[in-house]
C-alpha cells in the first residue's frame, strides 16, 4: 500500500467480514510489524488509501477516503489512522463538489505521497457526464481538496479500471501522465505551490508509434 522512512504498510481484505480490510505495518530493520484493524463504519461505493509520515505530530499515519452513499451532510469521509494513538478519527468532506457525488473509477487506489499530501487522480459523476480531477489530502493540517488536471480530457481510457491518465512522483514532485489510443504520450508537472491549472508544466510529448524521438514541448 506504501512506505515511508523504511516502513512499509501493507492491506488485506477480510474473507469473512463484508467491506472489511486489515492493515499491517511492518519494520523490516527489526521485523516487528502491528496489525490494525479497519473502522469500516460506512457503506462506501469506492475507497482510496495512503500511507505516510507527519513530521509536526512524529506520527504515521493510514488514510482511507470514502464515497458514501446517502449521507445527507457529506459526500466523502477521510479517515486517518493514527499509528501513534492507535484510534481511527474521521473527517467528513461537504457537499460542496460541482458534480454528482458517485465517483465512476480511480486511476489508482494508492494516492502518491508528496510532502506530507497524499494525492489520487479519479473520475466522478455518472456516465455521460464524467470529470477528471485529482483528490488531494494534506495529513499535517488534515485538509482535503480538488485540484485539476492539466487538461479536463487527459488521457483516452479503456474501461473502467483501464484509464488513460495517472499520477506519479518523481523526486518528490507531482507528475501527470496521458496516454491515446493513437499511441500519443505525454507528461505534465506540477508546479511548487501551484494552486491551479496553470501551475501544470508540459515537458515532453511523443507517439510511440512513429519511429522519431521524444520531443520535448
Amino acid at each position: 500500500m506504501g512506505s515511508s522512512n523504511g516502513l512499509i504498510c501493507l492491506f488485506f481484505s477480510s474473507i469473512n467480514e463484508a467491506w472489511c480490510n486489515n492493515y499491517v505495518v511492518y519494520n523490516p530493520c527489526i521485523e516487528s510489524h502491528i496489525e490494525i484493524k479497519d473502522h469500516r463504519e460506512f457503506e462506501e461505493k469506492e475507497i482510496q488509501y495512503g500511507f505516510g509520515y507527519v513530521n509536526l505530530l512524529d506520527d504515521y499515519e493510514i488514510i482511507n477516503i470514502d464515497f458514501v452513499e446517502d449521507m445527507q451532510y457529506a459526500d466523502m469521509v477521510v479517515s486517518v489512522y493514527s499509528v501513534r494513538s492507535k484510534q481511527w478519527r474521521h473527517k467528513y468532506v461537504e457537499k460542496t463538489l460541482d458534480y454528482d457525488k458517485q465517483p465512476w473509477a480511480c486511476s489508482k487506489f494508492v494516492g502518491e505521497l508528496i510532502k506530507e499530501t497524499q494525492y489520487w487522480g479519479v473520475i466522478v459523476g455518472k456516465e455521460g457526464a464524467l470529470k477528471k480531477c485529482i483528490f488531494a489530502f494534506d495529513l499535517g493540517k488534515e485538509e482535503f481538496k480538488i485540484m485539476p488536471l492539466p487538461k479536463p480530457n487527459l488521457g483516452d481510457d479503456d474501461g473502467l479500471r483501464r484509464l488513460g491518465f495517472g499520477l506519479c512522483n518523481i523526486n518528490d514532485c507531482l507528475y501527470a501522465w496521458g496516454k491515446y489510443n493513437e499511441g500519443y504520450l505525454e507528461l505534465w508537472k506540477f508546479k511548487d505551490g501551484g494552486v491551479g491549472v496553470e501551475s501544470w508544466i508540459k515537458l515532453w510529448a511523443f507517439n510511440v508509434m512513429e519511429p522519431v524521438g521524444c520531443s520535448r514541448l
